[in-house]
């Protein structure tokens, strides 16, 4: 019996590497094979779980700036998910490199064969140069991975030193999140722009951060059988959170498309003109209540804000809309109106609750004791 048991260990750990190795190797083999479709779709992965694991990071940085005190008992898991964020570059760093021809049409701009709506002029020519989107990338990620473990680790620290560290990403963040936004998503369309975009994809991504925080505290405290449970008060400032930054995403997106719609010039409009049309038009339309439609009218009574069961539903649906939204700004130009677009990007959702799983099971082991 005790030499069946040692084999058998050794052999499902050999099973599992395996297994992660021939995923690997398959993905690897399909982003040379079918590039236009495996790179944008790993973009999307890797930004819905950037996003999760920054916004998650900017959240102790202000619950530290504030010195709030209602979060203190919850913060293990937003450290959790900020000392993941290494992780998550690691993933994306390959997508921005190896994938920056599939993905981005200004990086061979003097190839005639690839010149889509013709070369970049001015500002963008010299801004979306490839040597300089790659310092500025190296910039980006470095700086987000020293400062995220920074702040998971200094999170408990004393408070004047972590408040320092805090105030530092929060300015960091502000410029580098607004930036890549422009470089890694709004660049895909060269020609198109839209002065807020960046502060859109902030919206999103910061509520995406919320809802899986709280999904996990729930299923946390589900799992633990109450011997951590979340409190009331604290699962309904964590729903208030929730509603008003799904708010602020609406109130952001209407902003963005009012005043291309408005304006009507084809600079502009040819970016919603290619999402608007065929399949895409309904991923808009879910886009728009899964962000915010659901939040909105779940939310808006207290009682479902403080009931673990309604809020934990209206995380999942905004995960989803996170998932579709990126979906919808990245996938367009490189599936059209194909089903595929839309295939893929469930593909970032199923990521999402995989890590979510991941991490209820890490934070079981390492949670806090009630008090």
């Amino acid at each position: 019996m005790m030499q069946t048991a040692l084999l058998t260990q050794p052999s499902k750990r050999t099973a599992r590497a395996y297994l992660l190795g021939g995923a690997a190797a398959g993905v690897v083999l399909a982003a040379f094979v079918v590039p236009r479709v495996i790179w944008p779709a790993l973009l999307v992965v890797g930004l819905y779980l950037l996003g999760i694991m920054l916004g998650s990071t900017l959240f102790l940085a202000l619950q530290n700036l504030c010195q709030a005190r209602w979060s203190r008992s919850i913060e293990f898991v937003p450290r959790l998910l900020a000392a993941m964020t290494p992780w998550t570059l690691v993933i994306l760093l390959p997508v921005l490199t190896l994938g920056l021809p599939t993905l981005y049409e200004w990086s061979h701009a003097g190839d005639s064969s690839h010149a889509g709506h013709g070369p970049l002029h001015g500002f963008k020519a010299v801004w979306l140069e490839p040597a300089f989107f790659w310092v500025r990338t190296a910039i980006y990620i470095g700086a987000w991975w020293l400062l995220s473990r920074r702040i998971a680790r200094e999170s408990s620290s004393t408070p004047s030193r972590s408040m320092r560290w805090a105030a530092l990403f929060v300015v960091v963040f502000a410029v580098t999140w607004v930036a890549s936004s422009f470089d890694w998503i709004m660049s895909i369309d060269s020609h198109w722009f839209s002065t807020i975009f960046g502060v859109y994809n902030f919206a999103g991504m910061f509520v995406s951060a919320l809802a899986a925080t709280t999904l996990i505290l729930i299923l946390h405290a589900r799992a633990t059988g109450g011997t951590n449970a979340i409190r009331p008060e604290q699962l309904h400032d964590l729903g208030r959170l929730i509603f008003g930054f799904s708010c602020f995403w609406a109130y952001i997106w209407y902003s963005q498309y009012m005043l291309i719609w408005y304006s009507n010039l084809p600079e502009e409009t040819g970016y919603y003109a290619l999402r608007h049309s065929g399949v895409w038009q309904t991923v808009s339309f879910l886009n728009v209540i899964c962000n915010w439609v659901v939040p909105f009218i779940v939310l808006l009574s207290s009682t479902s804000k403080r009931n673990p069961a309604t809020l934990a539903a209206v995380c999942i649906v905004l995960m989803i809309g996170r998932a579709l939204d990126l979906s919808f700004m990245i996938l367009p130009p490189f599936t059209g109106n194909s089903i595929l677009g839309v295939a893929l990007g469930v593909v970032p959702a199923a990521a999402g609750l995989a890590l979510l799983a991941t991490v209820v099971n890490r934070s079981i082991r390492i949670a806090p004791a009630a008090k």
